[in-house]
């Protein structure tokens, strides 16, 4: 049974601030393949990568078997196209799903986090790394155990899970969280609250900070374990210096991915 981190990525090459999701992509594969070796990097698209020739590079990505590519459908409704991310939780061949936000980077410290998560024997697992992530759910900082998942929410596909939800504006998705993920999950629930709100009476495991300890992570390099940390100053922060990741990874991280990522102009 294969383990997924699973994004969205829609509307590329509509504007500037699709950018902000493409830019990145090519510093998002190398540090998937040095944080999360032997987990698929699966992005759901709305069909327009070609539309930027930063997505477009991830067809060739997706040849080399770098990422998996699903195209999902066109996108009319933005937080629809954002909850695709969630659709692995309903693959039966998937054990757990990361949900991830594309304008963020996976870092040693969250793959400590996903430990701690598989330990636990929870069906979900929020982070919680900033004063302002105050929500005890958040889109882009949360995990399934899809098995878990489908039992205790009684919802066996995507379609049932969005069903009578408008999910064209922005927050919409985040609603739906709250109302039919959260109270059902909860006591299935594995968290990290590094600061901001309480954490949550009752979870089967709750972390101020990681149980699990970085000599523990044996698949990656001595530079990544020791180092990427830095790279951003926060989990989930929106941004980052694509540039500055890419040139870490592609010196620090698994040789034969810079190889094989380098191979793509």
């Amino acid at each position: 049974m294969k383990n997924v981190v699973s994004y969205s990525l829609f509307w590329a090459g509509k504007d500037d601030h699709a950018k902000l999701y493409t830019n990145g992509l090519r510093a998002t594969v190398l540090a998937h393949h040095s944080i999360y070796p032997g987990w698929e990097l699966r992005i759901h698209h709305d069909g327009t990568l070609h539309l930027d020739k930063d997505s477009e590079r991830l067809i060739a990505f997706a040849e080399l078997g770098l990422v998996k590519l699903v195209h999902v459908k066109p996108a009319t409704r933005i937080c629809e196209a954002m909850l695709w991310r969630m659709l692995p939780v309903f693959d039966q061949s998937v054990g757990y799903t990361l949900c991830r936000d594309l304008d963020s980077l996976v870092i040693p410290r969250e793959r400590l986090m996903t430990e701690d998560f598989i330990k636990s024997g929870a069906g979900m697992h929020c982070i919680n790394d900033h004063p302002q992530h105050g929500a005890p759910i958040m889109g882009g900082m949360c995990s399934f155990k899809g098995d878990i998942f489908r039992r205790l929410t009684d919802k066996d596909s995507f379609e049932r899970m969005i069903a009578g939800f408008s999910l064209d504006r922005h927050g919409d998705d985040q609603d739906l969280l709250m109302t039919r993920i959260w109270p059902v999950m909860q006591h299935s629930l594995c968290e990290h609250r590094i600061s901001g709100r309480e954490q949550t009476p009752g979870a089967m495991a709750s972390f101020k900070y990681t149980s699990t300890k970085e000599s523990e992570i044996k698949d990656m390099t001595d530079a990544v374990r020791d180092r990427a940390d830095m790279l951003i100053p926060f989990l989930g922060v929106p941004g980052f210096d694509y540039k500055r990741v890419e040139e870490f990874f592609l010196k620090e991280g698994h040789p034969q991915i810079s190889k094989l990522v380098n191979s793509i102009p």
